[in-house]
């Protein structure tokens, strides 16, 4: 799903040049940067920062519950992208699993 560069950047916390390792989406299919945005919040925004991926940084999850918001963000915002459920059943299938059933639950309750 991603190919990694080492690029030259300025921190924006010193203000000098770093050198980063860049994920860059290699599929640039749409969708992906949502599946992104789950695996960031998995790793409590360490996705994001390590790698410059599609992400919200650690920052944004210290705020309490935000990984399981933003995860359910995601997944309900992807929940008619063949292609990129296809990706989460098989990385996450627990995931995956556990959303599609609280989906049928909430579909039953109403």
């Amino acid at each position: 799903m991603y190919i990694t560069e080492r690029i030259k950047k300025i921190s924006p916390k010193t203000g000098r040049e770093i050198t980063v390792t860049n994920a860059t989406d290699k599929v640039q299919k749409e969708g992906f940067e949502l599946v992104s945005d789950i695996i960031d919040a998995m790793s409590a925004g360490r996705f994001q920062d390590n790698f410059s991926a599609w992400g919200h940084g650690v920052d944004y999850y210290k705020k309490s519950g935000m990984i399981y918001k933003e995860t359910y963000a995601n997944l309900f915002a992807l929940q008619n992208n063949k292609e990129a459920l296809a990706y989460l059943d098989k990385y996450f299938p627990n995931v995956s699993t556990v959303f599609k059933k609280r989906m049928l639950e909430l579909a039953k309750d109403n």
